[in-house]
């Protein structure tokens, strides 16, 4: 079993359910409530807008399981050196953008960029694994 790809899997998967969480308690509860109170969700956006993203929030989450789901399997079962190495380049490359990308975008000021990091390199890692297992 490759131990740092289940251990990419793992952050993954927390960091996922942590941000549909949080996301829903911190967020979209109070965008709700003002909502209704008819302050269209601070007036910032129209309706459809605040669907679009709520929408995109949770997205984000069903990725990050997504990820973490298919690291886990890898993980455990062991598949074709050459398919793994290359859904973990895939999965590596996306994962090390994605943290650039959320550095840039929240400049600096949301934590999910460095488990997006630590994950990346775990991938990158544990990709290198499997030519020693070999």
């Amino acid at each position: 079993m490759n131990m740092m790809l289940l251990g990419a899997a793992a952050l993954l998967i927390l960091l996922a359910v942590a941000h549909t969480v949080i996301g829903e308690y911190l967020i979209f509860r109070h965008l709700r409530a003002d909502r209704r109170s008819e302050r269209r969700a601070l007036d910032l956006l129209p309706e459809r807008r605040w669907d679009s993203l709520w929408s995109t929030w949770h997205l984000v989450s069903l990725l990050g399981l997504g990820f973490g789901a298919l690291l886990a399997l890898i993980a455990m079962l062991g598949p074709t050196r050459q398919a793994a190495q290359l859904a973990l380049l895939a999965i590596g490359a996306t994962l090390a953008v994605s943290a650039v990308y959320w550095v840039w975008g929240t400049r600096g000021k949301h934590p999910a960029w460095i488990i997006l990091a630590i994950a990346a390199a775990m991938v990158f890692a544990g990709n290198g694994a499997l030519d020693a297992m070999s």
